[in-house]
């Protein structure tokens, strides 16, 4: 029986999911990170970051074949992916696992219909501009296209947020940000599964 709880946190590109849900990571005991396996390059801010394993095509590709399970989505040409019967067995042993991903509605039916727990769904609620101006504030050429990402798109948001759980807005000021988001996400977490 799984006894632990998956939360999908998403939002625009630039809408602070990671910082967020790092915060939450490093205060609540019982949540880890839901690693993906990666094919692109690391940016200088992912540096001991515990979002993802780096790999190249190849690695990637013999882990995906060697596992019984695998969620795999390309995003920009690279290749994402985790081994589901891994991460169900460390669900079914009582922890938490939480995960930043796209806002893609194809990634979320996606992961939604493989874990053996019915994820709880959160979505970042950050202005459609901010989120574009902290990706051309980055100064890196990939992160600052993503302003004009196809999901990156009010449209898109909409559709995404009539399938969320919960709606987290952050005030601007990231230390408290990180503060409210781990109380959010420690309430999550000790509300009874329906």
């Amino acid at each position: 029986m799984i006894t632990g709880k998956l939360i999908l946190v998403t939002g625009y590109f630039g809408a602070g999911k990671s910082s967020l849900v790092n915060a939450a990571i490093k205060n609540i005991k019982n949540l880890m990170y839901l690693k993906t396996i990666i094919t692109r390059p690391m940016r200088k801010e992912e540096r001991g970051s515990e979002e993802y394993i780096f790999a190249t095509v190849n690695k990637y590709n013999s882990l995906r074949k060697k596992s019984k399970a695998w969620d795999h989505s390309e995003i920009a040409g690279n290749y994402y992916g985790a081994d589901i019967e891994k991460w169900n067995v460390i669900l079914s042993q009582g922890k938490n696992l939480i995960c930043c991903i796209a806002p893609d509605i194809s990634v979320i039916n996606q992961m939604s219909a493989l874990y053996k727990v019915r994820p709880l769904l959160v979505w970042i609620e950050t202005e459609l501009s901010i989120a574009n101006k902290r990706l051309m504030r980055s100064g890196l050429a990939g992160r600052a296209a993503r302003s004009n990402h196809h999901l990156q798109t009010e449209k898109n948001a909409r559709k995404i947020k009539s399938k969320v759980n919960y709606i987290f807005t952050p005030q601007g000021n990231l230390k408290k940000d990180s503060v409210y988001f781990t109380e959010f996400v420690n309430g999550l977490l000790n509300t009874p599964a329906v």
